[in-house]
């Protein structure tokens, strides 16, 4: 899902991401509430989706148990992400409609395009060194005409004030939600090292990958939350 030199998430990370995600991402579950909103106005009751950067799950968990006639494609870098993801579907009994690859979606083979795809808290940690730009054509190429990408990452720019009062004050904010300085410190600092881009550079990613339509729908703090469609 990410650059591992940023955040391990085969290891004590990983683990421990479910129980601190929605702490440290104020508005987690509304962004998957939202992003599901967008799926229904589109899709039929029968749907392939694909999901990069799968993580553990979230999304299989969101979107499927409502929808039996939606299949779920999920790819990850990461092993034990994957193997919280599978547990996930497991234990809401549709596993047979998920199927799983770890590696990236660039490598993903697949004959039959996908009706939808969503890309959520993963492109800030891809390097813009040709890397966003890779992984969103990947996904384009495995999209229908016309079918949405719902896209959420963080954006900025390092050192600028903006960047700085956002980072204040969500540093305040996990305080207040009773995170620890401990887990604070070291989030904050992982954010430092992550390779944000300013919404433009993201804006002109996605028509340069092939996308266009396309429509900011989610903020909180450094997210920002987009729909797209695969022209």
């Amino acid at each position: 899902m990410t650059d591992t030199q940023i955040v391990d998430f085969d290891g004590e990370y990983g683990q421990e991401y479910e129980q601190q995600i929605k702490k440290l991402i104020p508005t987690y579950d509304q962004l998957f509430d939202m992003c599901y909103a967008f799926l229904k106005t589109t899709l039929e009751d029968s749907a392939r989706l694909l999901v990069v950067g799968v993580g553990g799950g979230k999304e299989l968990s969101a979107f499927g148990p409502p929808n039996p006639k939606w299949t779920f494609t999920g790819v990850d870098p990461s092993g034990q992400m994957l193997e919280i993801a599978k547990k996930r579907a497991e234990s809401l009994g549709f596993e047979d409609r998920v199927s799983l690859y770890k590696g990236i979606v660039e490598e993903l083979v697949d004959a039959e395009p996908f009706d939808a795809a969503t890309c959520l808290l993963v492109l800030h940690f891809i390097p813009d060194d040709g890397s966003k730009l890779s992984i969103l054509k990947g996904i384009a190429k495995r999209l229908k005409p016309e079918a949405p990408l719902i896209l959420a990452c963080m954006v900025g720019e390092h050192g600028s004030p903006e960047h700085s009062r956002q980072m204040a004050a969500l540093s305040k904010h996990r305080e207040l939600v009773g995170l620890s300085p401990e887990i604070i410190g070291c989030g904050m600092k992982r954010m430092g090292a992550t390779p944000i881009v300013p919404e433009s550079r993201v804006l002109d990613l996605l028509q340069t990958a092939g996308f266009g339509n396309v429509l900011t729908f989610y903020g909180s703090y450094l997210l920002r939350g987009w729909v797209a469609t695969k022209m």
